[in-house]
């Protein structure tokens, strides 16, 4: 006990709140053999035997060449919004609404 009276108690204090949570923590956290072993039970039990697993995979893309991309250059004015752009564009207002609701989707 004397080591501990060489302490503030402030600090005491503070290191049983710090060790509490992580005392607890590292008891209830499984550990990460525990998780591996399960999750491949449940992933083996879920593939039936003799399943064709090259099936399974995405389509390979096709070497089709891709349509060509019309280009068109056009000139942004003071006050133009994205709608009056794609309308001198002949675009239409669905396509303007498709590419705002992309977001990131986009590659590239």
């Amino acid at each position: 006990m004397n080591t501990l009276k060489g302490f503030p108690r402030s600090h005491l204090v503070l290191a049983a709140f710090v060790a509490m949570p992580l005392t607890s923590f590292l008891i209830a956290s499984p550990t990460p053999e525990g998780e591996d072993r399960f999750t491949t039970e449940l992933v083996l039990a879920e593939i039936a035997d003799g399943t064709d697993l090259q099936a399974i995979d995405a389509p390979t893309p096709s070497d089709a060449p891709i349509s060509a991309i019309r280009e068109h250059h056009e000139v942004v004015r003071a006050g133009d919004s994205l709608a009056r752009i794609f309308q001198r564009a002949s675009i239409p207002p669905r396509e303007l609404a498709a590419v705002l609701e992309s977001g990131r989707q986009l590659p590239g």
